[in-house]
Parts: structure tokens; C-alpha cells; sequence
């Protein structure tokens, strides 16, 4: 059977609708993906789909299969010995003082909306249906599909932050979501950040920094928070990264005083799941031991010098293993896109003229000469004519 063959079948029974690629892939090692006609594609789509360390990375797939026998299920009135290590370890490295595990970004979403709210409620004197949450970002409001789920919850873009003043009295939680598209480093202004502290400060809401679309470490550092004053934040919420794209691995965290505000989390099922917070624990041992975020920004640096002068580039943003590339006006995206599909790279095109091109932090120089080998079909240097002097 080809690809079109599996495609047919999966858009003939699903109830979803059919994505654009026409790729149909079955194996993964490292940085490469491979389809079912032995194709193999360098895949740079990180930000998506989780696998920071790479597909089937072997410390991570050794850890999971011998927990998976293990033990993999329990229920939530008994303790496991892989949540308390993985939390500790979590703790240390953020500096955040009682941390939690989360098998969804919609669970870890819900219990923190559900933990601040009745934090606040006693503070305020307030009934939970009466405060707000709201979610802040420099993003459209669709990259932020589970804020039409939580009642109380609003989406409010940058350019709305005074908006926060008016429901100060109601509020009691702003996450914030700290990815920045439109600024150079990819990241939130600290000055943004302060002036939203300010107001949830005035109004003892809780802020809590978003990274649940940031791959640890890619940045240059393993958490985005870190970039900031860190008595900015009064928590935190990681995506699915932590499970290494074989597990779902959520977590977030909350300081001291917080918890000293708000008390426990009782309705956290967190404990459910021990595969999670065993892979997660090796994940974040990965991360310090091997260096993946100091490694980050050398890796980064290479490629970001390689996009100097090249033809149909207009900007690059980027910061670390990121890179939000803007194609000029001359350029015809889908042609661009015929051509990533020609070189074999995977990565996430926009109709805007705009690609993300998010490698997975084991990317070795030997990949990246072979990357930028490819990127140099499809965006030449440019041709600067150097004006004689008579």
C-alpha cells in the first residue's frame, strides 16, 4: 500500500477533517521520520509534535517500557514511587516549590483554573462563578482552543491588557501565555510582563506563565519563565513536551506562598498515571545532564547565521532551536512548500508567508550541515553587486 492508499482509508472513517500532507509516515529515530514508500523526511516540527529528544529516543523508551512492566495504572488513593521523584526533581529545577503531574494541557489548565479560584474566592469573599480567569496572549485566540471550555474564562489579546483593570475586583487568575511571534527573541517583553504583574498584584490574582507551546530547553534555557525576575510569577504550566512524544506529560507548579494561600489541590488525579511522571523524570534528567539547553543556543547559532543574506528570507526571528522565518513578498508560499516537500523537511508552513522551523534539541552539527545543505536549494544567498568606484 502507498500513502494515498492509508490516506484514503483514514479520511473515508474518520470524523475529522483531512490535513494537507500527503505523507503517511510509520517510523521515527532521532531527528528523521520515514513514510511508508521509504521516504525519509528531516522532521523540524518539534513545536508540535513534542518529541524534544527526538523520536523513539532509547533512554526515554527503556524507562517506559520498564515501568509500562512494571506497574502502569493505579488508582488515586495510593501513592506510586515515580510522582514524588519526578515532582521533586521538577521542584528543583524551577525553583517553584510544590509542583503537579497532568496527563492533558487541558487537565493542567482545569486544575490550575480550579485551584486558583478557590484560592481567591475565600480572599476576595467571593462566589467562584463570580470571578474571572483570563488568558493572555500575543497569539490569536484560536491557538488557544480550551478557553471557551472553563466558565468565568475570557481570551484577551496584548493589545488588551488594560482590559484587565476593569474586572480587577473579579479576577483571580491571568495565564499567560509568554510566546511572543511578533517580537525578535520569541518571547514576551519583560516590560509586558511587569506592567501585567502590576495588575494582578493590585488585584491578588494569581499569574501564572503559559509555556504550554514551548518545547523545555529550546529557547537556550530549560524553562521560558526563567528568561524573567522569577517573583514574577506565581506559577506555571508545561505542555506535553516532558513525555518525550510517548506519553502525555503534563505539569505546572505553584510558589510557596501560593500554596500557603490556597492549601492543596484536592482534586487532582495526577497520581493515575505512573508511565508519565517515570518518563517525565528522565526527561528532565535528559535535560540537565546532557546540557540541552546551553547545547540549544550553539546549535541555534549556526543556523541563525545561515540565514543571512538568503533570497526569498525577509526576517528571522528566533531564539535558541526556534525559528519563525518570514518570506519576502516576491515569494509564492506554495512553491516554497512544493520544495520543503522536494528536500524532504518537515516543518509547519502558514499562509502568511511564515514557516517555524523547531528541530528536536539532540540535533547533531552533522544534521544541521545536512538542514542547511537543504535549505540552500531552496533559498540561495543573494547576489550583492558591489559598486565600483570610478
Amino acid at each position: 500500500m502507498k500513502n494515498k492508499d492509508f490516506i484514503n482509508i483514514e479520511t473515508h472513517y474518520s470524523l475529522s477533517q483531512p490535513n494537507q500532507s500527503d505523507s503517511v509516515f510509520h517510523k521515527g529515530e532521532g531527528v528523521w521520520l520515514w513514510d511508508i514508500e521509504s521516504l525519509q523526511y528531516l522532521d523540524l516540527t518539534t513545536m508540535q509534535n513534542h518529541a524534544i529528544f527526538g523520536h523513539s529516543p532509547s533512554r526515554l523508551v527503556k524507562v517506559l517500557v520498564e515501568q509500562a512492566q512494571n506497574l502502569s495504572l493505579n488508582t488515586n488513593f495510593v501513592y506510586t514511587d515515580r510522582l514524588g521523584p519526578f515532582l521533586k526533581k521538577l521542584s528543583e529545577m524551577t525553583l517553584f516549590a510544590r509542583c503537579m503531574a497532568f496527563s492533558s494541557t487541558y487537565q493542567a489548565y482545569s486544575e490550575m483554573i480550579f485551584y486558583s479560584m478557590n484560592a481567591i474566592s475565600r480572599l476576595k469573599n467571593l462566589a467562584t462563578d463570580e470571578l474571572k480567569v483570563v488568558f493572555l496572549s500575543s497569539r490569536h485566540k484560536d491557538s488557544h482552543p480550551y478557553v471557551d471550555l472553563f466558565h468565568g474564562c475570557s481570551f484577551l489579546s496584548l493589545n488588551e491588557i488594560d482590559e484587565l483593570e476593569k474586572v480587577e475586583s473579579q479576577l483571580s487568575l491571568v495565564i499567560l501565555d509568554l510566546l511572543d511571534l511578533n517580537q525578535p527573541n520569541l518571547l514576551l517583553t519583560h516590560d509586558t510582563v511587569f506592567k501585567i504583574k502590576q495588575i494582578t498584584k493590585r488585584s491578588q490574582a494569581f499569574l501564572v506563565a503559559d509555556e504550554s507551546h514551548i518545547p523545555p530547553g529550546s529557547l537556550g534555557i530549560n524553562f521560558a519563565f526563567q528568561a524573567y525576575d522569577p517573583q514574577l510569577f506565581d506559577g506555571f504550566i508545561l505542555g506535553e513536551y516532558l513525555g518525550g512524544g510517548l506519553t502525555p506529560m503534563c505539569a505546572g507548579g505553584v510558589t510557596e506562598n501560593v500554596f500557603q494561600q490556597a492549601g492543596t489541590l484536592h482534586s487532582s488525579m495526577s497520581s493515575l498515571y505512573p508511565l508519565g511522571p517515570a518518563v517525565g523524570l528522565e526527561s528532565l534528567c535528559m535535560l540537565e545532564e546532557m546540557f540541552l539547553a546551553e547545547k540549544a543556543l550553539v546549535k541555534g547559532a549556526i543556523i541563525q547565521n545561515y540565514f543571512a543574506q538568503r533570497k526569498f528570507i525577509k526576517e528571522v526571528y528566533s531564539h535558541g532551536l526556534i525559528f519563525k522565518i518570514i518570506l519576502s513578498d516576491e515569494c509564492d508560499i506554495n512553491t516554497i512548500a512544493a520544495q520543503l516537500k522536494d528536500q524532504l523537511l518537515l516543518c509547519h508552513i502558514f499562509n502568511d508567508k511564515m514557516l517555524m522551523i523547531t528541530p528536536a534539541l539532540i540535533i547533531s552539527e552533522q544534521e544541521i550541515e545536512i538542514l542547511l545543505q537543504k535549505l540552500g536549494n531552496i533559498f540561495p544567498l543573494e547576489v550583492v553587486k558591489e559598486l565600483s568606484s570610478s
